[in-house]
């Protein structure tokens, strides 16, 4: 069927397009203020990370931070490799706002968050009617990202029939929506990204699609995990418990030596993110002004490192679940220091209730982390 290009495509601003879809997608906006100090999380909210505003520490981390940012200039596609909690959507905003395609929109969206059976809706889009509950038409966040950038998350979890559609939306610029009969062009630059390892997505090629694999590598980056930048992690913490502090109007609290001596000794699976909800959760403990290994609590037996998605959800749970009983079970004041909506504790909530009954008060045991 012959495409159908979208209407005045060149006419309409980023904030400006019908913000309807799937709601699963991550959309922003340079232009959007600040309403707080700027930390990492709120500068991606508002579309802002770029290279400029990361700080590497260590000469590998710069050199890779560099190369990365040479190829943003070019409009191919970019395939980010790297264990979960490592910032690879950070990376791919930062890729965004130093491309040609900066005043675009950008459009992030997990696929490992996304029931199979409605995938195919939220990539693509779906008409009135395609199927029950479609009251209305929406766009997916192709088209959402049209003159902008598009970046798939955990992109080897798609099935193989979708992994198809992908490969030609990749190849002829189109999409098609549930339901339609005619396509619709699409102007994408496509940055994905997982944390299965280079040599299995290049093995297991009945898992993914070699045709589709070969068009997103055309640059391909691995994401070095935290252990291996440990010239990062004092300064990257010093970094993160003065945004919890003074960025937001509270009395500064310091590091001690003996804290970033701690840190440095415990191997971090979690990475990043794991580094940043471990000195959130301190820090609620730390009712003085300075923060001390025992804020920590990093267990003597540290978990064992691994990229294993389904121990790092189960891990994110229960520090979710960690930190609002310490919070005394406060789902507002839990959230916030999580930045998570309030919704999502409360899902974390419901799910640990169902396990541990309601009135349970022993918080679950995470390894290295209480």
């Amino acid at each position: 069927a012959p495409p159908i290009s979208r209407a005045e495509p060149s006419s309409r601003t980023p904030s400006e397009r019908p913000r309807e879809g799937p709601e699963a997608a991550i959309r922003a906006s340079p232009s959007r203020p600040a309403k707080r100090t700027e930390t990492k999380t709120s500068l991606y909210r508002q579309g802002k990370v770029t290279f400029e505003r990361l700080h590497p520490v260590s000469a590998a981390y710069a050199e890779f931070l560099q190369a990365l940012r040479e190829a943003a200039k070019e409009d191919i596609a970019i395939l980010l490799l790297g264990e979960t909690g490592t910032g690879k959507t950070m990376l791919s905003q930062a890729v965004h706002n130093a491309s040609p395609r900066r005043e675009g929109p950008f459009v992030a969206f997990d696929v490992s968050t996304e029931e199979a059976t409605v995938m195919r809706a939220t990539l693509f889009g779906h008409t009135r009617g395609a199927y029950t509950g479609a009251d209305r038409e929406a766009e997916g966040v192709f088209e959402a990202a049209d003159g902008g950038t598009l970046f798939l998350d955990e992109v080897t979890d798609l099935d193989w029939q979708l992994q198809g559609a992908l490969r030609h939306a990749c190849d002829y610029n189109q999409v098609r929506r549930v339901g339609a009969v005619q396509r619709v062009s699409v102007d994408v630059r496509l940055i994905c990204a997982t944390n299965v390892p280079l040599a299995d997505i290049q093995t297991r090629t009945d898992a993914f699609r070699e045709d589709l694999f070969m068009r997103l590598r055309q640059a391909v980056f691995e994401v070095p995990p935290l252990r291996s930048l440990p010239e990062e992690v004092p300064a990257l913490a010093r970094r993160l418990v003065e945004e919890r502090t003074i960025g937001r109007g509270r009395p500064p609290v310091e590091v001690s030596d003996r804290t970033i001596a701690a840190l440095l000794e415990y191997p971090w699976p979690g990475n990043v993110r794991e580094l940043k909800y471990v000195l959130r959760r301190a820090l609620v403990r730390c009712t003085e002004g300075v923060l001390r290994p025992e804020h920590l609590r990093l267990g003597a037996g540290a978990a064992p490192v691994s990229a294993d998605r389904r121990s790092m959800r189960r891990r994110t749970h229960e520090w979710a679940i960690q930190t609002w009983l310490a919070c005394d079970r406060n789902v507002k004041e839990a959230s916030a220091i999580l930045e998570i909506h309030p919704q999502t504790l409360r899902d974390h909530v419901r799910q640990w209730e169902e396990e541990h009954g309601s009135n349970g008060s022993a918080p679950p045991k995470v390894d290295g982390v209480a």
